[in-house]
């Protein structure tokens, strides 16, 4: 019923309907949140439903990049004092990223872009040393959220990106590890070569020109 919902709801343009077309995408049944997504892309994204789409794109990648601090608050119900945690991490937000992404690619917006500049300026600046891994957020390897990332990255080109990813570059430390695959065919794979591979793209160059290429086996590395 409130998969169907959103299909009418999104027909609608006030910002109360705005209002609960968020919280149809954060709907904890999939179904439901599926269907907003598929039903949002429809129609003009507002900052309000941007955010949730952002947050379904990349959310739980920055779940493992940023310092999460616990949100609590303490309620008196019937007498008894209760400290309620704030939960509101959909379970399926990074499982469906690469609907989400789908969306925000479709959506060629300015504010998309400002947002994936401001992300790689917040990592670039966590940067502070080498045992600091949390940039590694950006690799295909690090499920939906690192595929998400790449992804948009692709499509928007931001310009931040580029300081951040020759910074990864620059940094002194042994990522990755050497393996064999189809014919005992020889390859390197690291987050860096990641790395690498956008940084590439996002010069206009292919990065099989560098020997950086895709095998079928390590999905989206």
């Amino acid at each position: 019923m409130r998969a169907k919902a959103a299909r009418e709801i999104a027909k609608l343009k006030g910002p109360e309907d705005d209002w609960l077309l968020v919280q149809l995408l954060d709907d904890r049944d999939r179904e439901v949140s599926l269907t907003t997504i598929d039903a949002v892309a429809d129609r003009p994204v507002s900052p309000t439903i941007l955010d949730a789409l952002w947050d379904h794109a990349v959310g739980a990648a920055m779940t493992q990049f940023r310092q999460q601090s616990v949100q609590q608050r303490t309620i008196t119900v019937r007498g008894r004092i209760i400290v309620v945690y704030n939960q509101n991490q959909n379970p399926y937000a990074g499982q469906d990223a690469d609907i989400a992404v789908d969306v925000l690619i479709g959506l060629k917006s300015d504010e998309v872009a400002n947002r994936l500049n401001a992300m790689f300026k917040e990592m670039a600046g966590t940067m502070t040393n080498a045992n600091d891994y949390r940039w590694r957020v950006i690799s295909p390897s690090y499920g939906d959220g690192g595929r998400a990332i790449s992804r948009l990255m692709e499509a928007y080109k931001p310009k931040e990106a580029i300081p951040f990813l020759l910074k990864v570059l620059s940094m002194d430390l042994s990522d990755g590890y050497d393996t064999t695959v189809n014919n005992n065919e020889k390859v390197r794979y690291s987050s860096r070569i990641d790395a690498a591979a956008l940084l590439i793209k996002s010069i206009g160059q292919d990065p099989e020109d560098y020997n950086i290429r895709k095998y079928s086996n390590f999905g989206d590395r």
